[in-house]
């Protein structure tokens, strides 16, 4: 009655999983009073464990009121790892784990050594305390030698049964899975035809039922339309972490911090029936308030901040996009739009699970000129992160290059620029977003001029044509970009005229300004 139970769907024991265990034991001994941190110190080691295994901080507030576990306390929570020593054994368990992941995230282990530290210390122990404080001291030199570019991430992907007739409760169930990323697409697609038919066997008794049964839908396909009567169906999509912010919507709420909750659960009179208390309350109020155009660039200006491996981190929202024409033909970028779905999981990964079911589906419609502004921006961002590294490969930074500056195709800058910002169109568009775009191509030239002086250093003497035909590619850009209109202009031109500024007092007030 006192513990939480955990189940995995693997058979193999994970660092997220240990991070759980950790996390729930000192829980437990604190609110049992054989715990030798004070508040603060607990707070922290329990807020560090649950930061690396972000599902602990659910399983946190399952916990049984104060009352209910004084009333058994010597009863209860009595092996060896509901004890300091045994925690301290949970946090070396997860260390060693995390070393061995195959998703790169030293950073997990030095979480898991600084949890131990705080218990250490309380418990004198002098040479446990220098152990740990070596391994962070390595620890700190493998995470300095890992280049970001190079960190060998988890992959996300979205998988979705079709069946009505066999299916049960499965019928149009989505899953996101988190995956080692050596595991492909078509590695996933085998999983979930296998996955597909196992649940049909399941809910229809029928013992026949094999992956051969089980058909794939691509990406774009609505399965509500397309998919036949007795058939199965999968359909597998890449899907990366999103944060959760869509215009129109409520804002998502942020996670109380989990020595918060169990702030709450300590306090006298607490009868289990509220697992929120004011955290909660807090986050309902801030739901309340719907997503704007501004809180939506703020929210992905943040996460273009966070290392590859941080984007990974605690992600419970996760997004794809399917592109589709409206008002154009195929290949037109004013007709070019998609449609964006962002998908919430109850609990953020990592989690002792490696796949949770879909609970929350949004989804809305990128206009041409967001999907412009979104294509420049991280050709800006890919841009800038090689620039900014240590060691900048010229293999990326030239292919950034051509791409921007030799070769001009159909959805390139250029191209951009001459659909959404020439003079005679950029009044069709939002204004907002023209200026958006109109300072990130700004941003691109800046960036383009700087990796071209770069890579004049990074060539071998058999690159020195290539070199001088991205610089002559760069003159003709910046001359290019020049000739097209300023939406901010626009913008005040118009206001001026609806003001009654003519040529004469129009004129010189638009110049004051």
């Amino acid at each position: 009655t006192t513990t939480t139970t955990t189940t995995t769907t693997t058979t193999t024991t994970t660092d997220d999983e240990v991070d759980s265990w950790a996390a729930l034991v000192a829980a437990h001994l604190h609110m049992l009073r054989r715990w030798p941190l004070s508040e603060a110190a607990h707070a922290t080691a329990l807020d560090a464990l649950c930061h690396v295994a972000p599902a602990a901080g659910a399983e946190l507030a399952l916990l049984p009121a104060q009352r209910a576990l004084d009333a058994v306390r010597h009863d209860v929570c009595q092996s060896r790892h509901f004890s300091p020593r045994g925690y301290i054994a949970l946090c070396a368990s997860a260390v060693k784990y995390a070393k061995g992941s195959v998703h790169q995230q030293p950073e997990a282990a030095v979480a898991a050594h600084e949890a131990a530290l705080p218990v250490l210390a309380a418990l004198g122990d002098q040479q446990r305390k220098r152990q740990v404080h070596a391994d962070l001291a390595h620890l700190a030199e493998r995470i300095a030698e890992l280049p970001d570019a190079e960190r060998q991430v988890a992959v996300y992907y979205r998988v979705a049964f079709v069946g009505a007739h066999a299916l049960g409760d499965e019928h149009l169930a989505q899953y996101v899975h988190r995956e080692p990323w050596h595991v492909r697409l078509a590695d996933m697609v085998d999983v979930a035809k296998r996955q597909c038919a196992a649940a049909a066997r399941r809910h229809s008794g029928r013992s026949d039922i094999t992956a051969a049964n089980v058909e794939v839908l691509k990406n774009g396909i609505d399965a509500h339309e397309k998919a036949e009567a007795g058939k199965l169906y999968v359909q597998v999509v890449v899907v990366v972490p999103h944060h959760g912010v869509v215009a129109g919507a409520p804002l998502p709420p942020p996670p109380p911090p989990p020595s918060a909750v169990l702030r709450h659960a300590h306090e006298d009179g607490d009868d289990g029936d509220d697992d929120g208390g004011a955290a909660n309350d807090a986050a309902a109020a801030a739901a309340t308030r719907v997503a704007t155009v501004a809180d939506v660039a703020e929210a992905e200006a943040k996460v273009a901040a966070l290392r590859k491996h941080e984007k990974q981190h605690g992600a419970c929202y996760f997004a794809y996009e399917t592109p589709f024409v409206r008002g154009g033909n195929k290949g037109d970028l004013h007709a070019s739009w998609t449609r964006q779905y962002v998908l919430r999981v109850a609990a953020p990964f990592p989690h002792v699970l490696a796949r949770q079911r879909v609970v929350e589906v949004r989804d809305t419609d990128k206009t041409p000129i967001e999907n412009a502004i979104q294509l420049i921006e991280n050709k800006v961002r890919v841009l800038r992160g090689e620039l900014d590294a240590s060691r900048p490969d010229a293999k990326v930074l030239q292919m950034e290059l051509q791409g921007a500056l030799l070769l001009q195709v159909n959805a390139g800058p250029l191209a951009i620029c001459d659909t959404f910002l020439h003079a005679e169109r950029v009044a069709q568009y939002d204004n907002e977003h023209a200026a958006r775009l109109y300072d990130a191509v700004q941003q691109m030239a800046r960036a383009l001029a700087f990796a071209v002086k770069v890579n004049k250093h990074l060539i071998a003497d058999n690159q020195r044509p290539l070199q001088a035909a991205l610089e002559e590619g760069l003159e003709k850009f910046a001359a290019a970009i020049g000739k097209f209109t300023n939406p901010r202009k626009v913008s005040m031109d118009s206001l001026i005229a609806q003001l009654g500024g003519g040529a004469d007092g129009g004129g010189g007030g638009g110049g004051s300004g």
